[in-house]
């Protein structure tokens, strides 16, 4: 993430026409997504500033709009095979980043959550709606899509039972390219 790409409450405030106080009372309830930076300073990422002031009916400033930057795929699969046929088939408009380990992959994602998480549903020995349960508990990543996939179609009901935003079936990169780029880019 650039640093361009993060926003103070200061800023927020003179993007929105309010008071800083006013900021300051909309993060205490929760209104707008934000981090702490190490020294304890409020920061917000563009993506999530967009997101509120479109929420809030505040005009969306061209500056905020022409400099989006691509959105994150975080891809959690043990194969290495399939980590790499994600990124070649979807670097071009998504930054992915491969993670083979699930438990890991959910702490780094916490500190910076990506646009959304996508999940080979096959791994053995896992509750999905426990994890489920779990991302939509960490309050940076209670939104954010969360698809799982496999190549067993069975797999589809108990992980949309468990939460999952969506499901497909891993069998031509091309059609889950397309359904990715159709879901998250319109949300971007």
């Amino acid at each position: 993430m650039h640093e361009d790409d993060l926003f103070t409450a200061p800023q927020l405030a003179s993007l929105c026409g309010v008071e800083l106080k006013t900021i300051h009372n909309w993060i205490a309830k929760g209104m707008i997504r934000h981090f702490r930076s190490p020294g304890r300073h409020i920061r917000i990422r563009r993506v999530d500033l967009i997101e509120f002031m479109e929420r809030f009916g505040y005009p969306i400033p061209e500056e905020l709009q022409m400099n989006s930057e691509k959105p994150t795929l975080a891809i959690i699969d043990s194969d290495s095979n399939n980590l790499t046929s994600f990124r070649k088939t979807l670097s071009r408009k998504f930054e992915v980043r491969g993670f083979n380990d699930l438990y890991s992959a959910l702490l780094a994602l916490g500190a910076e959550p990506p646009s959304a998480i996508v999940i080979n549903a096959s791994m053995d020995g896992v509750d999905w709606s426990r994890i489920i349960g779990n991302i939509r508990n960490i309050p940076s990543m209670n939104r954010i899509p969360v698809i799982l996939y496999s190549e067993d179609h069975a797999m589809r009901d108990p992980v949309l039972k468990a939460g999952a935003t969506d499901f497909f079936v891993l069998d031509d990169m091309k059609k889950v390219k397309g359904m990715l780029e159709g879901s998250l880019l319109a949300s971007a």
